[in-house]
């Protein structure tokens, strides 16, 4: 016998898509606070002022106290985590797709 995982895309019910994109949206929301919990803090700091509040990058720089090559390093180290992360997870991967 085999079932849906509640938070599968395979488990969507085509008659009302409006309950299941809110729970896909939440549960995406989930995953990437805990994506962004698995980073050092001043990765996910930077990646969250830059990319999350689109600060720019001198006013990043300006809030953690960093050089803005610093900032612009950081940044690229999270991306990069998180890119092998969710490429590595197939679980992760079909969730986090757009």
């Amino acid at each position: 016998m085999s079932y849906a995982v509640p938070w599968s895309t395979d488990a969507a019910d085509t008659t009302n898509q409006r309950p299941f994109r809110q729970l896909l949206k939440e549960r995406r929301r989930v995953l990437v606070r805990a994506l962004l919990a698995e980073l050092p803090d001043a990765q996910s700091e930077t990646l969250a002022l830059r990319i999350c509040l689109g600060l720019p990058m001198e006013e990043v720089a300006e809030m953690t106290g960093a050089p803005v090559n610093t900032v612009y390093s950081r940044l690229r180290l999270a991306k990069a985590a998180l890119r092998t992360r969710i490429e590595t997870d197939p679980v992760l991967k079909d969730m986090l797709e757009v």
